[in-house]
Order: structure tokens, then sequence, then C-alpha cells
């Protein structure tokens, strides 16, 4: 801390003295903002990611170093919105950074093989909630600290460099603290109370702390295998170039069905990788889950495939182009599929599995789905849930969590819950209508449960009603209920349509 500060005492300093300099040659400082200023920052800092290409930037992310620490981040967005996607160091999702001069784009992902292998039988420690209570967040006590830290000692700044006693001087010193400020708010203290600004806001106050039992259980353990194919395209969108490649993707997921006779409420510990299911039809369905996209593995793939050289494509007609081979496919493959011998029957939705969508529960079972709306925030069907004020959801494999009732309208049949387990939450669409394909859930039978939220390429448009009904509650329903629990119950709450 000490040497901290002799640093910050040198720096105010050279500065005064540059102040000084400039006030007795009797040049014009400069302005904030101007472009004289800009000229002298831009001469200072190094332009962010230089003159590297979008493949020189992958590159270097991928094999890490020094250098990848510096490196401007790289974007990554999926034509699959229901897709799984694991980021690692260096990328962020296209939507938090919208003006990113390099982004990967990935198409759906295509199934080529899957299977279920017996694993056996297993002895494993399963965990059961007794109680749960609300404690101080200490992550959140510990920011705080550390940012009045930071202001104390801004403050304290400012008092030396003004406070000298003499007029002619603290002119001269006003000048010097202006141009300390760009310096605190480009590389010093500034940036990082602007970091911890944002992480604070990211912190809940409260966390759950919760007391469990543990309990013996053998299950029967299964893995199940898919592998796929996705293409992949490293867009440069300033120059309008496109490197594209397919690589393959696979993904193991081990499972263990439960006894008959074991609590519902029962959960696996964290260190296990096991996902715990009570049906065998749940394995069936997860081999026609695409795998998940661990997007190191994809850069890294796609780096070792020779990369063609660059097409002139603007991104815009290259995701057209790929929407229009994906339809074509799928069209291909529903007429290879129809009999002249039979007249066709109607087609059944088919239900993707996707983690952003939970179960609400009570002591019987299943009751609904429900989904995220919000980042602490779920929306279900008001006649499913319970009178309670506090109902069971499950969110995550292995385990539920209590939400908090707190906005319901039986005429719209709609409810809001709030749950202490933060998602990833759905964007609504930006415009009407009730098309698209439903989700589930991947911790219940999905297809047997109402409440799925109906989503097409904008968003959700509807919600279900019942399982294979048109009955839907309309995008319109939904913006009002949402409205209202805003404006009559005091929910805040911020939804995403972009």
């Amino acid at each position: 801390m000490r040497k901290a500060a002799d640093r910050w005492q040198v720096k105010r300093i050279l500065l005064l003295c540059a102040g000084m300099a400039t006030a007795c040659s009797g040049t014009t400082p400069f302005a904030p903002g101007s472009e004289r200023e800009t000229a002298a920052l831009d001469r200072l800092i190094p332009a962010a990611g230089g003159t590297l290409s979008c493949p020189d930037r992958l590159r270097l992310l991928v094999e890490g170093g020094p250098e990848a620490r510096d490196a401007p981040a790289l974007a990554v967005r999926s034509l699959d919105p229901a897709a799984a996607i694991a980021l690692s160091a260096g990328f962020v999702r296209r939507e938090e950074l919208p003006q990113a001069d390099c982004l990967l784009l990935l198409d759906r992902v295509r199934i080529t093989e899957s299977e279920v292998r017996p694993l056996g039988s297993l002895a494993v420690e399963v965990e059961r909630v007794v109680s749960r209570r609300k404690i101080a967040n200490p992550e959140r006590a510990a920011l705080e600290r550390r940012l009045a830290e930071l202001r104390q000692e801004r403050r304290g700044d400012r008092r030396d460099i003004l406070r000298t006693g003499d007029p002619t001087v603290d002119l001269v010193g006003l000048a010097a603290q202006t141009l300390v400020d760009v310096v605190d708010t480009v590389a010093g203290r500034g940036a990082e109370m602007a970091r911890l600004e944002e992480e604070l806001a990211r912190t809940p106050p409260t966390r759950e702390e919760e007391t469990v039992e543990r309990l013996p259980l053998a299950v029967e353990r299964s893995a199940v295998r898919v592998r796929g194919k996705v293409r992949v395209a490293l867009v440069d969108p300033r120059h309008e170039l496109v490197w594209q490649g397919e690589v393959p993707v696979e993904e193991v997921r081990t499972y263990a069905l439960l006894p008959a006779s074991a609590p519902r409420d029962v959960r696996f510990p964290s260190t296990t990788d096991l996902v715990p299911v009570r049906d065998r039809s749940v394995l069936d369905a997860a081999r026609s889950q695409p795998p998940a996209v661990a997007i190191a593995a994809i850069a890294r793939a796609l780096l070792d495939r020779p990369l063609e050289p660059p097409a002139r494509l603007a991104l815009a007609d290259l995701e057209r182009r790929w929407r229009q081979e994906d339809g074509s496919a799928g069209e291909a493959r529903a007429l290879s599929s129809l009999s002249s011998l039979e007249p066709a029957a109607p087609p059944r939705p088919t239900v993707r599995l996707d983690p952003r969508v939970v179960v609400v529960r009570d002591e019987d079972g299943d009751r609904a789905l429900a989904f995220y709306i919000g980042p602490e925030h779920l929306l279900t069907l008001a006649r499913t849930l319970p009178t309670t004020t506090l109902v069971p959801v499950g969110v995550a494999p292995g385990l539920v969590t209590y939400g908090l009732v707190e906005s319901r309208d039986e005429a719209r049949d709609l409810a809001l819950l709030w749950v202490p387990r933060r998602g990833e939450p759905l964007r609504l669409a930006d415009s009407g209508g009730a098309g698209g394909a439903p989700l589930g859930s991947p911790f219940a039978a999905s297809d047997e449960l109402p409440g799925a939220p109906v989503v097409d390429a904008r968003g959700v448009t509807a919600i279900r009603r019942a399982p294979e009904s048109a009955d839907m509650v309309p995008l319109s329903e939904i913006l009002g209920f949402l409205a209202q629990a805003r404006e009559r119950d005091g929910v805040g709450l911020a939804i995403d349509r972009r």
C-alpha cells in the first residue's frame, strides 16, 4: 500500500510540473474530450487488438499466455437459441459485445450418432435438504469494503493536489487534477472501481444457507454418448471476411437411475457428475438432445484444420444462407419419411430440452413447467400453482429450491416466482404470433406437463396451457402481466427483448 501511495505522489508531482510548464509557455491545455486530448491518449495507449487478423486473435486466445490476457474479447453467437454453450476466457456472447470486430458464428448442431451404455450399479451418498435460511453474502461485503477504500484514496488524492493554499498554484493544480482523472479512469483506480461496481451489481445481497443430511443409496448408472457436427464461421464483420469449417462435437452424460424408494427431494453432491433420473425414458430422450458446445474445443478444432482463404460475405448474408440450408435439409428429411400408402398424421411438435426451463413441483410430483424470464424470476401458469406462497422448483439435476410467488393473475393464468438460484433468461419476441416449437425441461417428462414456452428465432411467443394443445397464453397477455407485476406489485424485473 505504501509503494502504491508513493507512485501516486510521484505522478502528482510530474503532472503538476507539466501543468506549470504549460501555463508558463502560454500553450493552451487540452480540453476534456478535445481532438488534441484524444490524439495524446491514442499515442500513450495502444489501440486494443492492434492489426491482428481474426484467425490470429483466435489462435492467441486458444494458445493462451501473457499476451492473451491483454487481447480483446471475441464474440460468440449461435443460430440455435436453445444451444448449450460453454464459454471460456476471452470469449463473450454477442449480446454483451454487439460491436465486436471478430465473431465466432455457430450453426445448429447436427447429431450423427448416439448410444446408451449401462455402467452397472453403484453405492452413493446423496443429500437431502432439511432446512434453508438466508444469510448476508460475504462476497458482497468484501466488494463494498474494497470499493469504499478506493473512493477514500481518490478523495485523499484530490485534497493533496487542489489544496495548496496558493491561488496561482491551485489553478495549475486544477488542470493537473483533470489529467489525473483521465489517467486514473483509463489505467488506474477508476478502471478497478468500474469493474467492482459491475461485479457488485451482479452479486446478490444475501445467499441461501442449507442444512443437509446424507443418505446411502444404490443406483444404476448409464452413460449417454452423443456425437455430432457443427458448422463454424469466423467472421470479420467490418471487412466482410468469413473463414468457414465444420468441426465434430461430442458429449457424454452419466445418469443414475434412482430406486422407487428414494425420497423425491434428494440430490447428488456437487463433486459428482451423475444426473439423477427416475425413469429410463429420460435416457432415450437424452439421445436426441444435441451435445453441449465447448467454445475452447471448437476454436482449437477449427485452428487444427487448414483454413481456406476467406470468402467475401456479409454476416447477414451468411446467416440467411445457413438458415435456408437448414430449412431445406429439414424439408428433405420430412419428405423422405412420408408414406404413400397411409394418410399422413398431424405432426406432433418436437419438445426440445433446455436448461432455462425448470419444473414446478409439489409433494405429489411435477406440476408444470416454468422458465427464466429474468436472472432470478420464473414465469409459469397460475392455475398449476398451489395456494401457498412458497413453491418447490427443480432448477438443476438433483437440486430443488423454493420459489416465492411475487405476482399472480388468475384471469391471465400467469404467475411470477422469485428463486434464489440465478439462471439465464429466455428472450421475449418483439412481435406477436404463436409460432415456433415448445421448449421442455431436462429435469422432467416435459411433453406431459403444461407451461412449456413456445419459442422461435425471435424468442418466446406464447405459453402452452396443456401438452399438445393449441390453447396458449399469447405474447400480448405475457407483456401485460409483466407490466402489471411492476406497477401493482412493485416487482423489480428486467426482461430481454433484444
